[in-house]
């Protein structure tokens, strides 16, 4: 494993760089060419699950095009490989295809909220996630990644810490800083590092709660099990809408 590549992005081309090896075998970093490279594009794009959701396989191509990017980028910072020996300097990145998701309408976001904060077994847990992304538009990471000591209270900022190593400061309102900071010491987080965001047994929340709530929610609300929607539209439609101050955050 290439060790300077940060953990999030390890996590997502370590999938790729397996089947890279699966596919290319021993072969040498400078022996691939250009066709080989696209046809191991065609060979991931085949190989993924069928979605409603998908796109053809177009994002694993995306996905394998970076994986590559990368080792090629390590290969050439340990003078391992020479400029015309780097075959990703001749390989177009896959096109991505435009995104189906679009704002959601505030009658759609509020029945979301009500049945997330009305079913599961920790709608507390639920609702103030659903609130944190929606007023944010913070990404799964930046939640995940939320400890005490991202908390400005006096501020009223949050530091999220998200995709590609970006960081920023978002404000939020003054009632959902409170309620980050009460479920947080409520759970068992003490010291400045502790992670914000818990189950009841005090565990840092993980992915899994994201794919559990949206399912729960989608047995409730057709829309949300058709479209498939889940926490980034929340995040495109605060973008869009800018409607982190509104009514449907408060």
């Amino acid at each position: 494993m290439i060790p300077t590549v940060p953990a999030p992005s390890r996590r997502v081309y370590g999938t790729y760089w397996r089947k890279i090896v699966a596919v290319w075998g021993e072969r040498r970093l400078d022996e691939v060419t250009v066709s080989d490279v696209q046809g191991l594009f065609e060979f991931v794009k085949a190989g993924v699950v069928v979605r409603r959701s998908g796109n053809g396989g177009q994002g694993a191509a995306e996905h394998t095009y970076n994986a590559l990017l990368c080792l090629y980028r390590y290969a050439m910072d340990e003078e391992l490989l020479s400029v015309r020996q780097n075959v990703m300097l001749r390989v177009a990145k896959p096109k991505r295809v435009r995104s189906r998701r679009h704002s959601l309408d505030p009658d759609l976001v509020a029945k979301i909220q009500e049945i997330a904060s009305t079913t599961g077994n920790d709608p507390g847990l639920d609702a103030l996630l659903l609130r944190f992304h929606i007023e944010t538009a913070a990404r799964r990471g930046g939640a995940l990644g939320l400890r005490l000591r991202d908390l400005d209270r006096e501020q009223c900022l949050v530091l999220l810490r998200e995709k590609g190593m970006t960081s920023r400061w978002q404000p939020v309102s003054p009632t959902l800083m409170d309620t980050l900071v009460h479920h947080a010491k409520q759970r068992g987080a003490r010291d400045e590092d502790s992670p914000v965001l818990r189950y009841h047994d005090g565990t840092p929340l993980t992915r899994k709660r994201y794919e559990t709530l949206w399912g729960r929610i989608g047995k409730h609300v057709d829309t949300v099990h058709t479209q498939m929607i889940s926490t980034h539209w929340l995040r495109h439609t605060t973008l869009t809408c800018g409607c982190q101050k509104s009514a449907l955050c408060l």
